[in-house]
C-alpha cells in the first residue's frame, strides 16, 4: 500500500506544497522510495551582486563543477538565479537587509520622501516595496528548493557567493523559525560573505582576506583565508572579489610591501564543499513522512 505524505508551508506569499510516494515491498513491482532511503546530493549555486547576467552565472556553475570534478566529487550543480538591478539599488537593499532587515528600509523610505518634500518634490518611489519584492524573488525560490530536496530526501549544499548568502541565510531562517523538520540534510556553504551571522545548522564560509568589497561592509563575518588583509596598502589584484576570478583560483598571487604569494584558493572552497557534502549525507530523514 503506498503512503502519501504532505509537506505544506505557507510563509508570506510563499505556499509550497508537494506529495510523497512511500513505497511498500509487498506492493506490485516493488517499492516506489523504500521510507529512509536517501536520494543522491545535489549541489545549487546563488550567485552575487553587480547586476551578475544569467550567462555569467552558468559560466560559474561551469568552473565549479569543474574542480570539483578534479577533486573526484562527482555530484550534480545547478543554480538558481538572482537578477539583480544596479549597483546603488543593489547595495542599499543589501546594506538594509543586512543590518536591520525590513524596517531598515521604511527609514530610508522615511528619509528619501523628507528629503523630496523639502524641495517641493513629490516622494520618489519605496525602496520598502522594490526592495522587498526583488529580495523575495530571490529569497522563495531558495526556500523552495530547500523543501523539496526534504520532501525528496535529497540532502543539498547551497553555495552561496556574496549578496546570494543574504538569500540563502534567510530563507534557511525562515524555514528554521517556522519549525520545518529535516533541514538538518540541508547545508549552506558561503563565499565571500557579506551577512553580519551565520545561519543555524549547517554552515561553513570562507572570505578571503584580500576580498575588499566584503573587507568594506561593517559587521560582516570576518575574513578567513589569506595572508594579506585588505585594508593593507598595496595588496593586489583589485576587490578580489570573482567568483571565479578569485575564489576558484589554484594559484592566487598577491603582493604587497615586495613579497609575494600564491595562495590555492579553489582547493579550500572545494574541500570545504566536500566536507559539507558529508555532513548532511551522514544526517537522517524522518521516517514517517512528516517534515513540518
Amino acid at each position: 500500500m503506498l503512503r502519501m505524505a504532505r509537506v505544506a508551508t505557507v510563509m508570506g506569499s510563499l505556499i509550497f506544497a508537494t506529495n510523497l510516494l512511500y513505497g511498500d515491498s509487498n506492493a506490485p513491482g516493488g517499492p516506489t522510495i523504500p521510507p529512509c532511503t536517501k536520494r543522491a546530493t545535489k549541489i545549487t549555486y546563488v550567485n552575487g551582486v553587480w547586476n551578475t547576467s544569467i550567462g555569467e552565472v552558468q559560466t560559474s556553475v561551469v568552473a565549479l563543477k569543474e574542480a570539483l570534478t578534479k577533486a573526484g566529487i562527482n555530484t550534480p550543480v545547478s543554480y538558481i538565479y538572482s537578477p539583480f538591478s544596479g549597483y546603488a539599488s543593489d547595495a542599499v537593499q543589501s546594506a538594509a537587509y543586512q543590518a536591520y532587515g525590513q524596517s531598515s528600509l521604511q527609514f530610508i523610505d522615511s528619509v528619501t520622501a523628507a528629503a523630496a518634500a523639502s524641495e517641493g518634490l513629490p516622494p520618489p518611489p519605496s525602496l520598502l516595496d522594490y526592495g522587498a519584492a526583488s529580495f523575495r524573488s530571490t529569497i522563495d525560490p531558495i526556500k523552495e528548493q530547500m523543501l523539496e530536496s526534504i520532501s525528496e530526501r535529497r540532502p543539498r549544499v547551497f553555495v552561496c557567493h556574496s549578496r546570494g548568502n543574504l538569500a540563502c541565510n534567510a530563507a534557511y531562517r525562515e524555514l528554521a523559525d517556522a519549525h520545518v523538520v529535516g533541514l538538518e540534510n540541508i547545508g549552506i556553504v558561503g563565499v565571500a560573505v557579506p551577512d553580519t551571522r551565520p545561519p543555524p545548522g549547517h554552515y561553513d564560509y570562507i572570505t578571503f582576506k584580500s576580498d575588499s568589497i566584503i573587507g568594506s561592509i561593517p559587521g560582516a563575518l570576518p575574513p578567513n583565508f589569506g595572508q594579506y588583509d585588505s585594508g593593507q596598502n598595496g595588496a593586489k589584484p583589485g576587490a578580489a572579489h570573482d567568483f571565479v576570478d578569485t575564489y576558484l583560483q589554484t594559484q592566487y598571487t598577491s603582493s604587497i610591501g615586495g613579497a609575494v604569494i600564491s595562495e590555492n584558493i579553489q582547493a579550500k572552497l572545494i574541500g570545504m564543499i566536500a566536507k559539507m557534502q558529508q555532513a548532511v549525507e551522514a544526517e537522517t530523514f524522518p521516517c514517517d513522512g512528516t517534515v513540518l
